[in-house]
């Protein structure tokens, strides 16, 4: 029988939301104000489905706000861009993500990369 030698770690990481924190935000809101607030924030990133036109979605206000509060949330999450769920390895440097300089530095030496 064989034991784990008392020096092997376990490395755990998290990557940085991005769409992801859209996503919890819906399915953790309790009313349809904090939805329709939602809703606004998220056609104003740019960070939705290239399948949908903002444009229609404020033409169809009304039809939203027909919603229940779980197809509501549905929406929303439809809506985003699923790609976008985390920030990219390209994308560590874009000053929006506010990503730090130690989380930079341990992704590139996760991944093998020169330091800038």
């Amino acid at each position: 029988m064989k034991s784990i030698a008392p020096e092997t770690s376990i490395v755990y990481c998290e990557l940085s939301k991005c769409n992801q924190s859209y996503v919890d935000e819906a399915i953790t809101a309790k009313t349809d104000a904090d939805l329709t607030a939602l809703l606004e924030r998220v056609l104003s990133t740019g960070f939705i489905s290239s399948k949908v036109n903002p444009a229609e979605i404020s033409r169809a206000a009304a039809d939203f706000e027909a919603l229940s509060c779980e197809d509501k949330k549905r929406f929303i999450i439809e809506l985003l861009d699923k790609n976008m769920l985390y920030v990219n390895l390209c994308d560590i440097d874009d000053e929006e993500y506010a990503i730090s300089e130690a989380d930079k530095a341990f992704t590139r030496s996760f991944y093998g990369l020169e330091e800038k």
